[in-house]
């Protein structure tokens, strides 16, 4: 096992959170993950579109373009919507106790998912990821060109469980319950 990479985030309140980040290795798998689960919906997407294509018989180039932006829209719209609706996880990434965040420790919004995705589009499907393996390896925080421009990076959720690095809760002692619930925390 090789060593884990921490990246450090100073919060408004100087307070410094130091998160794992998630290697190259952990990273392509769950990529590999993700991948393989988008080429089955387009093999799948494909064979639907093959039959519909013999109904039109003659117009078979609008089986042909709707096939195209069927793709473009799997290719996108599949991380774009787990990492949006599932807090910065995909399928590969929840198999492997991987998350995607900010680069100042907050949650990964809609913006950020499709900037990763597009950039993804070109990094990892055309260049068959070459790009991002080499940008995870030598970037400090473990970042691929989408993080990079997105602003995120991924950390193990997981060992951050495991070590026992997650936020404790906090009981107030008995009598203070209404105090401590009228302070504003954030």
């Amino acid at each position: 096992m090789g060593a884990v990479m921490t990246t450090g985030v100073v919060t408004p309140e100087a307070v410094l959170l130091d998160f794992d980040t998630a290697g190259a290795g952990s990273r392509t798998l769950a990529e590999v993950i993700d991948v393989l689960l988008q080429i089955i919906v387009m093999i799948l997407a494909t064979v639907a579109l093959g039959s519909a294509a013999t109904a039109l018989a003659g117009a078979e180039w609008v089986a042909i373009v709707f096939g195209l932006m069927l793709y473009l829209a799997i290719l996108v719209g599949y991380p774009v919507a787990m990492e949006t609706l599932w807090g910065g996880r995909t399928l590969g990434k929840a198999a492997l106790g991987l998350r995607v965040v900010t680069v100042e420790g907050g949650p990964e919004r809609f913006r950020h998912a499709l900037i990763r995705a597009v950039i993804g589009l070109v990094e990892i499907w055309v260049f068959l990821g070459l790009p991002a393996l080499l940008a995870v390896t030598f970037s400090k925080r473990n970042q691929r060109l989408g993080d990079m421009v997105a602003g995120t990076f991924v950390l193990r959720e997981r060992d951050a469980l495991k070590a026992g690095k997650v936020a404790q809760g906090f009981l107030p002692p008995p009598g203070y319950e209404a105090y401590a619930a009228s302070i504003d925390t954030t």
